[in-house]
């Protein structure tokens, strides 16, 4: 598996080495392991040895009546799972009922703990490349409102915008500090917003289109004169008029598939966040088919002039449709435990005071913006809602769900491979509705541990290190590329701490290593991957346990600081570590990374 980036950089990775350290003189004496166990006693019976991952299944329902009123008071007898149509048995359980005691506790460290599975990260997720700031402005106002009054003991929140390919920055990563969400929350509202940018841009695609040659409106009703010369120009009109269209909607639909990258690839790092997560994702909206309501009001000036021409008007709108890739978000957030609700703020040419665009595709491109974030936010049990002016009823309605909901557990059955399986959630009680996410995914090992890479890096989160991992910046140098330098790094954990299978020559150890870096500008290069077989001759097995694993690996960096992280699998131990360390530029050395 190739690892993907954030956001594309000119960050880039050049290859690995990789060598095995291992020394002539004999270690001592030590006790036998998994790694040594067969090299000490040969005699022994041939011994299986394996390692699985038991993968709990938490999903988050929410159990109203007929009213919208959340019902207290269930227990897991009252529900039952099916995944793919199959029953599974429910192992673990919580209930979240918003009950507060009758006097508050004298701190929030008396306070019962909360379960670290229930524990909650709120991200807050600007789309600035399609908000307008006056829109924006009012839902940060709400969302001010909402840190200082609503957050609780234990709610950690993270702060996000998106501005463009390349520019995911995070202004400020899971915390419990209020005065810095809500110091990051002015930072982005002094920001610019290109949803005007968008909205200019479609006004003028549609006014190329309605200020068309007049010889081409003449020549699109019931009779056609003038003779060929003037049906020669029309048909050059409608044929410009077309490909002007055809532009705009290919650069929508790329633009749309670049935001949804980064936010899918933001979505899995948070996997590797604890807890419960949930996104606030704020936008201007991305419309699913982004020139349907351009290709119709062409149709209606240019049609038969279209069709003579053998122009597909119908099948053109449908060309740039982005259904696939906003299902796949809700997926991918499924796959993660992450809820999301969408606070959509869509604008729309409604002052264009031009008669081809009526209130049909007004309301055709309002609907194309506002589906696609239903298509992300209903498959995950979260909500949506459109009005700007409605920012704290649905903060309200979010804040109800984190206190009120029950988690229900169960046991992934194993499977050969990784995949999509669907889940359903019903409450045996009548009359009572469960609103939960519809899908749970299988991810693969690598993808774990990708994931878990990612988030390190990115919200300097996760650093778990089992395996003895240490990241030593040892050597750079000037690169060819102006402002840039090539880092030597070396990375090194002990050889005991792996899990080595006898084979009939060798034990043999399989270790997956990814290296990256961010930049001090929030700027992500790819992960670079390398699968490493670690081979130790039979002879050899009791010098190599006292002895280190190393691999290296040189960076081309920017001259500014970085964040750098390193993650190690041991990939027969079933065993993952995750580190990350500082790095400035022009410096001999770096402080190792533990």
């Amino acid at each position: 598996m190739t690892a993907r980036p954030v956001s594309p950089l000119s960050l880039r990775l050049l290859p690995v080495l990789a060598c095995l350290l291992i020394g002539v003189g004999l270690a001592p004496a030590m006790p036998a392991t998994a790694a040594t166990a067969k090299a000490a006693a040969p005699s022994d019976p041939e011994t299986f040895f394996g390692a699985f991952d038991l993968n709990i299944v938490n999903v988050e329902v929410f159990v109203t009546d007929k009213g919208g009123r959340f019902i207290p008071g269930l227990t897991k007898d009252d529900f039952e799972i099916t995944e793919d149509g199959k029953p599974v048995e429910i192992t673990n359980f919580y209930a979240a009922t918003g009950a507060e005691p009758a006097s508050p506790p004298a701190s929030s460290e008396s306070a019962a703990p909360l379960p670290a599975e229930q524990s909650l990260s709120l991200t807050l997720f600007f789309d600035n490349q399609t908000l307008i700031p006056s829109d924006r402005n009012r839902v940060l106002q709400e969302l001010r409102t909402f840190v200082r009054d609503r957050l609780k003991p234990g709610d950690r929140v993270m702060v996000v915008s998106y501005d463009g390919p390349g520019r995911l920055k995070i202004w400020q990563p899971a915390t419990g500090d209020k005065a810095a969400v809500l110091a990051a929350l002015d930072g982005i509202a002094a920001t610019a917003a290109g949803g005007f940018d968008r909205v200019v841009e479609l006004r003028q695609a549609l006014t190329t289109v309605s200020q068309g040659d007049t010889f081409a409106e003449a020549s699109d009703g019931p009779t056609v004169g003038g003779g060929p010369e003037r049906q020669e120009a029309s048909a050059a009109t409608a044929e410009a008029s077309y490909e002007g269209i055809r532009l705009y909607a290919e650069a929508r639909y790329q633009e749309i598939r670049s935001s949804l990258a980064t936010l899918g690839h933001f979505v899995d790092a948070l996997s590797g966040l604890p807890g419960r997560k949930a996104v606030l994702f704020v936008s201007g909206g991305m419309s699913l088919r982004p020139a349907q309501a351009l290709f119709d009001v062409y149709q209606s000036k240019f049609g038969s002039i279209a069709r003579r021409v053998g122009i597909q008007i119908t099948l053109e709108a449908f060309q740039t449709d982005t259904t696939t890739q906003f299902r796949e978000i809700g997926e991918r957030a499924n796959a993660n435990r992450i809820t999301f609700y969408s606070l959509g703020l869509p604008s729309t040419p409604t002052q264009s005071g031009d008669l081809l665009w009526s209130r049909f595709q007004e309301t055709l491109e309002t609907m194309n913006l506002t589906q696609s974030l239903v298509l992300v936010t209903a498959p995950t049990g979260g909500l949506a809602d459109f009005d700007p002016n409605r920012a704290s009823s649905l903060l309200e309605r979010m804040r109800y769900d984190f206190d009120h909901y029950y988690s229900l557990g169960y046991a992934a059955p194993p499977r050969q491979r990784a995949g999509n399986h669907r889940i359903e959630v019903k409450v045996k009680r009548p009359g009572l509705k469960a609103r939960h996410r519809e899908s749970f995914h299988d991810r693969s090992s690598r993808d774990r541990l990708n994931h878990q890479t990612m988030a390190a890096l990115l919200f300097e989160a996760g650093n778990d290190n089992p395996l003895g991992v240490e990241l030593l910046v040892d050597g750079e140098r000037a690169a060819p590329q102006p402002g840039k330098r090539e880092v030597s790094l070396l990375v090194t954990f002990p050889m005991a701490k792996l899990v080595l299978l006898p084979q009939d020559q060798f034990h043999e150890g399989k270790v997956t290593v990814m290296v990256g870096a961010r930049d001090d500008q929030g700027r992500t290069s790819d992960l670079l991957q390398v699968n490493v077989p670690v081979r130790v001759p039979n002879a050899q097995m009791s010098q190599a346990q006292d002895q280190t694993v190393a691999y290296r690996a040189t960076l081309l960096l920017r001259n500014i600081a970085h964040t750098l992280v390193v993650s190690v699998r041991d990939e027969y131990g079933n065993v993952d570590s995750t580190i990350t360390a500082p790095y400035a530029a022009a410096t001999a050395s770096s402080t190792p990374g533990r």
